[in-house]
């Protein structure tokens, strides 16, 4: 058999195999290959980056674990630009399933950020629901609208972050990192509509729906999927699973651009061979 026949004969579970060695390598020892700014990220960073030192900023985690590759790595870079700057930082959920995601939030920026204090730095406020309702209400008595209480049930009254906060006009930004419904709508047509400033981030399949929002000016921002979360890394300078996962992602698809032109070229070669024969 000849090496250009042999091309088309390549047992597939070798090629998967091949590739998840690239994918493995790619993650435990990230590339840091070159990414491109999109505005949309620049804007994200630039707005967060002009607030005062020390504001409070109420941030959404509205989704599950499966929107974590995309949503949750946005959430760290975010997070490791407000801490830096000590903004107080109340979190907050429209999801059943986002009270788990604030929690392995703060975790993760309790560890970049020892010398954080519960209640005096950041709160977590736990699921809130209602949806639009819920986010109406925020924007007459904010208190009222958590029922007053964080995710412990402790009374919001009682901690420093919270006590001065009457309405949402009382904080500086509202993002919400949203993988659907309810979600960054509900906002823009609550909060937003109120003054307070918001900045959105989705998955990639839901970026086309907020775009308009962006370009209408109800956004400050957007973040946009894993790609979004890389350059904020990189804007931030801290790399993260983002960044790895971006390389990962650019690795493969060169791969599978090789196994292709490997599998054309062994059948135009083995067919211009069969032809002189």
């Amino acid at each position: 058999m000849s090496f250009f026949a042999s091309l088309q004969k390549i047992d597939r579970r070798i090629l998967y195999l091949i590739l998840a060695a690239v994918v493995a390598f790619a993650l435990i020892r990230p590339l840091g290959l070159p990414i491109k700014i999109n505005k949309e990220t620049q804007q994200t960073y630039d707005f967060i980056n002009a607030l005062p030192d020390g504001s409070t900023v109420v941030l959404l985690l509205d989704y599950d674990p499966s929107a974590m590759p995309e949503l949750h790595t946005n959430a760290l870079a975010i997070g490791k630009h407000l801490f830096s700057k000590h903004m107080k930082v109340i979190g907050v959920t429209m999801w059943q399933t986002g009270t788990g995601m604030l929690n392995l939030f703060f975790d993760t920026m309790k560890k970049e950020f020892p010398d954080l204090q519960y209640g005096v730095d950041y709160i977590n406020l736990g699921y809130k629901p209602g949806g639009q309702v819920w986010a109406e209400k925020a924007t007459v008595d904010f208190a009222a609208a958590c029922a007053g209480v964080d995710v412990t049930g402790q009374p919001m009254s009682s901690f420093p972050i919270t006590q001065n906060i009457q309405t949402s006009k009382d904080t500086a930004l509202w993002i919400d990192l949203a993988a659907g419904n309810p979600g960054i709508e509900e906002l823009v047509k609550t909060v937003g509509a109120k003054g307070t400033p918001i900045i959105g981030g989705v998955t990639a399949v839901s970026i086309t729906t907020q775009l308009p929002l962006l370009q209408a000016g109800q956004l400050k921002g957007l973040q946009m999927g894993m790609r979004g979360a890389a350059e904020y890394e990189k804007l931030v300078d801290r790399p993260g699973n983002a960044t790895s996962g971006m390389d990962a992602q650019s690795l493969t698809h060169v791969l599978l651009v090789l196994f292709i032109l490997l599998g054309n070229i062994g059948y135009l070669a083995s067919k211009q061979s069969g032809a002189k024969r």
